[in-house]
C-alpha cells in the first residue's frame, strides 16, 4: 500500500545512474542543499523494528525480517534519487542526510511530529455513496476558459472527468452545460466504481466502495474503513500516524549542486522546437502548461529539473507551451487538463500523452520508450 512513496512530501520516486566530473574525487563530496543523491534506506518502527518499507530487495523477501501489516512489495529495488532542498522527502530526513559521504551508514530518527503526525479524528470523513446532480448546470465563463484554456461555443461537446456535457446555452458571464452520460454505465471514481443512471431531470451516481481500500483523492491518499447501504467512511490519517520511525540510509552516489545546474533542460517555444525536431530527426517532449498551477511548477521544478531525466537534455527537443495562451495547440493535442506532456516521436507523431504530475523515475521510462522506439 505504503511502498517507497512513504518518504516523500510529493510522493516522488527516482532512480538512475549519477555522473560526476571525472577531474573530481567525488568520494570525499559531503551532501548539501541542493546536491543529488542516491541512497538506500529501509524504514522501520522505532518501537517493534517491523519494516514498514526498504529500497533494498534482500530485506524485502528476507522471511526472517519482520514487517508491519502495511507493508507491500515493490516492483522493483533499487535505491532511491532526489535533490536535496526541493522538500521531496520529510525534512528531518533530509537535515540528517546532510554532512554525509557515499559509503556513510546511518540511522536516522523521526518522531510522529516530524513524521506523519499524531492520528486525529479531524481525518475521519463520511460520505455518501449516492450524489444526484441535476442534468443542466450553469457554469462562470471565466471559470470554464480557466481550465480549458478555449472558449466556449454554442452546441459544443466538452468533456468532463467522466462523461461528456453540451453547451447549450451562453450568456454575457456564464454558460450552460447538460451532462450527456450514458445510461446504466460504470464510471471509475477517485473512491471506486459508480454505476450512473439517469431520469428526465437528474443524473445519480452510485458508489460501490471496497473496505481496506487505498483511494487517491483530491486531497491526498486514504483508507476506506466502513460501508453501509447510504454512506462510506475514509480516513485521511497517514498509516505511520502517532509512530516513532527510523530510517536506515547509505549513500549510494552523490552529484554536486554545480553538476546538476550544468544539466539542466534547455526549452523552447513551439513553432521553432517542432521545426529543429523535424530538421535533426530528434523526438519531441511538448510540456503544455498554465501558471498558478501547482502541479506545473511541481513538474517543472522537480521532475523535469532531476538528473535521471536531464540525462536525456541532448535527445530530445523540449518544447514548453502555455496553455492559455495557446489554445489551438491545446485543442490539436487534446488537453483537457494540466499540466499536460506529448511525447513525440521522431516522425512528429504523438507517442504519449501524460496528464498530471509524473515522479521523475516515470518521466524517464517514458523517456527511453520514446527514445528507444524506432
Amino acid at each position: 500500500m505504503m511502498k517507497r512513496i512513504l518518504l516523500f512530501a510529493f510522493l516522488l520516486l527516482s532512480s538512475g545512474c549519477v555522473s560526476e566530473d571525472k577531474d573530481d574525487d567525488y568520494s570525499q563530496f559531503v551532501l548539501e542543499s541542493e546536491d543529488f543523491v542516491k541512497m538506500d534506506f529501509t524504514g522501520k518502527l522505532a518501537e517493534t523494528g517491523e519494516v514498514f518499507d526498504t529500497s533494498i530487495a534482500d530485506v524485502a523477501f528476507n522471511p526472517d525480517v519482520k514487517k508491519t501489516d502495511t507493508f507491500t512489495f515493490a516492483d522493483n529495488y533499487e535505491p532511491m534519487s532526489f535533490t536535496l532542498g526541493k522538500g521531496q522527502v520529510l525534512p528531518v530526513l533530509e537535515a540528517g542526510l546532510v554532512g554525509m559521504k557515499i559509503g556513510d551508514v546511518k540511522t536516522i530518527t523521526l518522531l510522529p511530529a516530524d513524521a506523519y503526525g499524531e492520528w486525529s479524528s479531524d481525518y475521519i470523513v463520511t460520505l455518501s455513496r449516492y450524489v444526484t446532480l441535476p442534468k443542466s448546470t450553469v457554469v462562470s465563463l471565466a471559470d470554464f476558459v480557466e481550465a480549458t484554456g478555449t472558449e466556449p461555443e454554442l452546441n459544443e461537446t466538452v468533456q468532463l472527468n467522466y462523461w461528456k456535457s453540451r453547451v447549450v446555452d451562453i450568456s454575457e458571464d456564464n454558460m450552460t452545460l447538460l451532462h450527456e452520460p450514458e445510461d446504466n454505465t460504470l464510471i471509475t471514481t477517485e473512491y471506486g466504481p459508480a454505476l450512473v443512471t439517469l431520469n428526465d431531470t437528474h443524473v445519480t451516481t452510485s458508489l460501490t466502495p471496497e473496505i481496506d481500500s487505498v483511494v487517491v483523492t483530491s486531497y491526498g491518499a486514504a483508507t476506506i474503513t466502513d460501508v453501509n447501504e447510504t454512506h462510506f467512511t475514509i480516513d485521511y490519517n497517514h498509516p505511520l500516524a502517532s509512530k516513532t520511525i527510523q530510517f536506515e540510509v547509505t549513500v549510494v552516489d552523490i552529484m554536486k549542486a554545480r553538476s546538476v545546474k550544468a544539466q539542466s533542460i534547455t526549452w523552447t517555444d513551439y513553432e521553432a522546437g517542432i521545426s529543429v525536431a523535424k530538421q535533426e530527426n530528434l523526438p519531441a517532449v511538448v510540456f503544455i502548461s498554465l501558471l498558478d498551477c501547482p502541479a506545473c511548477e511541481a513538474l517543472d521544478n522537480l521532475a523535469f529539473s532531476s538528473p535521471i531525466v536531464t540525462d536525456y537534455r541532448d535527445e530530445f527537443v523540449w518544447i514548453k507551451v502555455d496553455g492559455a495562451a495557446n489554445p489551438q495547440i491545446v485543442q490539436n493535442y487534446g488537453a483537457e487538463s494540466y499540466p499536460m506532456i506529448v511525447m513525440l516521436n521522431r516522425a512528429g507523431e504523438v507517442s504519449s500523452n501524460i496528464t498530471g504530475y509524473i515522479p521523475p523515475a516515470q518521466l524517464r521510462s517514458e523517456l527511453e520508450a520514446v527514445f528507444l522506439a524506432k
